[in-house]
């Protein structure tokens, strides 16, 4: 993926552009380091406290007033053939994935995520007839204190 990336840069002309290959529990990055963060289907395959860790790592990174960007499986998934796709690659990739997907199918996926971070759902976007959700998310924190100035 790196390397796609790293690819699609060179095509667009991107400038003060960067990837690094980095653990998501443990990102190699200052507090409040940049205006956006995301991550795009890489915590419905975690264990439960390993998404938390997801996430208070990605909150610890982005600014006061920034964002962060989930894309992962809708909960409850749709009832249609690209759930029905999904759940079968699920299926296949193993049993502690698939254990891990049924448990974030169960805990309420990115909505109850959010939640319990203290994240507040800012937009949402639905993609392959309501199989993946793109959100935005602002930390509830810095609403109120935005809002309160």
């Amino acid at each position: 993926m790196l390397n796609i990336a790293a690819r699609n840069m060179m095509k667009q002309k991107a400038v003060n552009v960067s990837f690094q290959l980095a653990d998501a529990t443990n990102l190699p990055f200052p507090d409040r380091s940049f205006d956006y963060a995301s991550i795009s289907l890489g915590l419905h395959d975690k264990e439960r406290l390993t998404r938390d860790r997801i996430l208070c790592e990605l909150k610890r990174v982005v600014k006061q007033y920034g964002a962060l960007i989930f894309i992962d499986f809708q909960v409850p998934m749709p009832n249609n053939v690209w759930a029905a796709f999904a759940r079968t690659i699920e299926f296949l990739a193993g049993r502690s994935n698939y254990r891990a997907f049924k448990d974030y199918l169960r805990s309420g996926g990115l909505r109850q995520l959010l939640k319990s971070h203290d994240l507040r759902e800012d937009s949402t976007v639905y993609l392959k007839s309501g199989l993946i959700v793109i959100m935005k998310a602002l930390n509830n924190e810095a609403t109120i204190s935005r809002s309160s100035h």
